[in-house]
């Protein structure tokens, strides 16, 4: 004959009855503390649910965007020559923008207003104030301007461009069969207000 086993509830343990009597919100979680279980508050809004190592935890969504190598911030630009000499500058804008994505790349917004007052500057126009120095030379993308700046012989357009180890863009003027050229002092009006902007992505550091 086939032995009956018998089964009985078993009351709850001593976890159980810890867990049971917390009190709980809507949203929140139980983890295990330090010292016991704990009543995990994990209903504020906009926060991730993490560990720092040790404990489940909250991370606000700065403290994710570190951890997973993101970035984002602002950045105020200048424009400057390579050699100022008497370059006075008056801005009615100044924007950038950036986001850093993993492996250290960064897009970058910029604006610029302003009107520059020269006799004695030369060299390449640049804009100052990056996020990150260039991890190599990059053409960041093409660059948008108004009257005052004046294109080379030939060329039709104007691209960004970051230079290695250096926090400034220059100004490269491309067309079609010509050589490659940067803007230069002489090219950039004296006391006419102008827009020049530009937006890409280069590698930083």
């Amino acid at each position: 004959m086939a032995a009956i086993i018998k089964r009985r509830r078993q009351p709850l343990d001593a976890d159980l009855t810890a867990i049971a009597a917390l009190t709980r919100n809507r949203g929140d979680l139980i983890r295990g503390g330090a010292s016991g279980w704990q009543d995990f508050a994990a209903s504020t809004a906009d926060t991730f649910v993490g560990g720092d190592g040790t404990d489940v935890t909250t991370r606000t969504a700065a403290q994710v965007r570190t951890s997973l190598g993101f970035e984002h911030g602002t950045f105020t630009p200048t424009m400057t020559f390579a050699t100022p000499g008497d370059l006075s500058v008056t801005y009615a804008e100044q924007q950038g923008y950036y986001n850093k994505i993993a492996g250290g790349r960064y897009i970058v917004f910029a604006r610029l207003n302003f009107t520059a007052t020269h006799t004695t500057a030369s060299g390449a126009l640049r804009v100052a104030g990056l996020p990150s120095i260039g991890n190599g030379t990059w053409q960041v993308g093409q660059a948008e301007n108004s009257s005052g700046i004046t294109y080379l012989a030939g060329r039709t357009a104007l691209l960004a461009k970051v230079i290695t180890s250096q926090t400034y863009c220059e100004f490269v003027n491309v067309g079609s069969a010509v050589n490659n050229s940067n803007i230069q002092a002489a090219g950039v009006a004296s006391g006419v207000a102008i827009f020049l902007g530009f937006s890409g992505v280069y590698l930083g550091v």
